[in-house]
């Protein structure tokens, strides 16, 4: 769980600016994301049916901003990068 949060803090860091709040909501996301995980894999089906599926869900409906965020935080300039992830979303002031 730590590298996860040492993850997001740190693309945090390295993409916030005074004119975008894209980083803190996708941080904001990411810390979401990592604590449903943990949920869903402490908390097994067999012992609470419902808070599993719901955390189940829930990480998975996350993974959707944190990484078309992560993608929109991505440099322009940083064109192989862009290049390997293969989509094309326009940044939202990030840099």
């Amino acid at each position: 769980v730590g590298p996860r949060f040492a993850l997001g803090a740190l693309q945090y860091y390295l993409h916030r600016t005074p004119t975008s709040s894209l980083p803190g909501f996708v941080l904001l996301t990411g810390i979401l994301r990592t604590l449903s995980c943990g949920g869903w894999v402490y908390i097994t089906s067999s012992d609470d049916h419902d808070a599993h599926d719901v955390l189940m869900i829930s990480y998975i409906v996350l993974n959707i901003p944190w990484m078309f965020g992560s993608i929109a935080c991505t440099p322009v300039s940083h064109v192989a990068s862009r290049r390997r992830r293969s989509v094309d979303v326009d940044p939202v002031n990030c840099w």
